[in-house]
């Protein structure tokens, strides 16, 4: 009973350990000569951007950059791009704090893989060594004789069912707004304007933007007006990018001391009155104001 008991503390001791480091565990197995199949998450570098401000009227899109060699791949083998999105609870400080808007600094937080692919793994290789077991009880003879009358119970190879874990956790100090996962290895690619798209040029070819196949729209949907992080994940890569919702803009005209900014309405051209203003460089606030009845101010 002693021995039983040692032994099966033991057994558990080992199971805790391969549950503490799956990556481990299963390469530990590859290298005693009993291969595993796992492979480690990987990926390919992609970008992350909007191609311009939209209203709450509008459906917010995504574009993703992904090599156009191997790049869909990577996609389907994660089952999809991960899509993130998170709104901003205070947008003007946020902003002031950031150097590069075109590269905005928001700290990613890795996370470990789990020990769901490590369990996947114990119970197919536990599976397939009971059938073994049970097998070797029976002369060979025999085995043979009962698989033929009934082919059901020939031994049978279990396969560990490995998934992608998450890479990343939710960033800190914004509001989740959605979190979905977009089959972007299905999507067709952004096609290139054309003469009905309000670009074609008396006396010259509009056909001056070729079509990339690793450039995709990634649809947000309707948001409300705000500053929006929409963070994409692809194995352990990410990438991150704002999303601005507004439905006033604003027209800037920029003299040698002075800058004249005249805000309204997107839809209907009315003046906006109160829109609050900042100027900066990049480095720090220049002036701060806000629109008047006329929608102008004078920084």
């Amino acid at each position: 009973m002693t021995t039983l008991r040692k032994s099966s503390l033991a057994a558990l001791a080992a199971c805790a350990l391969l549950a503490l480091f799956p990556s481990a565990a299963l390469r530990a197995q590859q290298d005693a000569g009993e291969r595993s199949g796992y492979v480690p998450t990987t990926s390919e570098p992609f970008f992350v951007l909007t191609d311009t401000q939209f209203g709450t009227t509008d459906e917010a899109l995504l574009r993703i950059e992904i090599p156009a060699s191997g790049g869909k791949d990577a996609v389907a083998r994660h089952g999809g791009i991960e899509i993130v999105l998170y709104r901003v609870p205070e947008p003007l400080a946020f902003l002031r704090a950031q150097k590069n808007l075109h590269r905005i600094d928001v700290k990613a937080r890795p996370r470990d893989e789990g020990i769901a692919n490590t369990l996947s793994y114990l119970w197919s290789n536990a599976w397939n060594k009971s059938r073994r077991a049970w097998r070797d009880l029976f002369a060979a003879e025999a085995r043979l004789s009962v698989t033929e009358t009934a082919p059901v119970l020939k031994t049978s190879v279990a396969k560990p069912d490995y998934r992608p874990g998450a890479s990343f956790k939710a960033l800190e100090g914004f509001e989740l707004v959605d979190r979905f996962r977009y089959p972007l290895m299905a999507a067709q690619p952004i096609e290139p304007l054309s003469g009905r798209d309000g670009v074609a040029l008396p006396g010259a070819s509009s056909n001056f933007i070729p079509k990339n196949e690793g450039n995709f729209h990634v649809p947000l949907g309707k948001l409300r007006p705000g500053l929006y992080i929409a963070e994409a994940i692809l194995g352990t890569h990410r990438a991150a990018t704002l999303v601005f919702v507004s439905d006033t803009v604003a027209v800037t005209k920029l003299a040698s001391g002075a800058m004249t900014v005249w805000t309204a309405h997107r839809l209907d051209g009315r003046p906006v009155l109160g829109a609050a203003l900042q100027w900066t460089d990049g480095r720090g606030v220049l002036a701060s104001a806000s629109t008047n009845a006329d929608g102008l101010a004078t920084l």
